[in-house]
């Protein structure tokens, strides 16, 4: 019987330690899935960035040779159409950017789940190692006694 309550004992330490790792996984990839889709779309507003600042300076180099005029404002209808898509653009990127900043920060600290599940773990491994060192123990006292017997 001692030996099926010990294996039972090391199979319930096991799946109570791939049940914690297989959380930490889960947990993992999901956080690395969210963060890459927001590297995504901060990447794709960049690149509309870039278009409407070139289709902008398209703009003023027309209205310089095209249209002859000698200045350019920011009350031009296609300029100021321009101007406000290249502040929604920028405001959008510095809230990709504040969203993964942050994200980063909450990684460098554990969650509170983190920590019970980590002191969860480290209790029941301490419950498991003791049944170990015991078992080493009668195998010591066990291979002492036959080395008396072969004497």
């Amino acid at each position: 019987m001692a030996f099926k309550d010990e294996l039972k004992k090391y199979v319930d330490l096991a799946v109570g330690k791939s049940v914690v790792a297989f959380g930490k996984g889960k947990a993992a990839v999901s956080k690395f899935g969210d963060d890459s889709a927001t590297r995504i779309e901060k990447m794709q507003l960049e690149k509309k960035l870039n278009k409407e600042i070139f289709t902008f300076g398209k703009n003023v180099l027309k209205a310089f040779e095209e249209d002859k005029q000698s200045s350019v404002s920011s009350s031009d209808e296609l300029l100021a159409a321009s101007l406000r898509t290249i502040a929604e653009l920028k405001a959008e990127i510095a809230r990709k950017e504040e969203l993964l900043q942050r994200d980063e920060k909450a990684d460098s600290g554990e969650t509170a789940a983190e920590k019970v599940a980590e002191s969860v773990s480290e209790q029941v491994g301490d419950t498991a190692e003791a049944p170990a060192e015991e078992s080493s123990a009668k195998k010591t006292k066990k291979s002492e006694k036959n080395a008396k017997k072969d004497v």
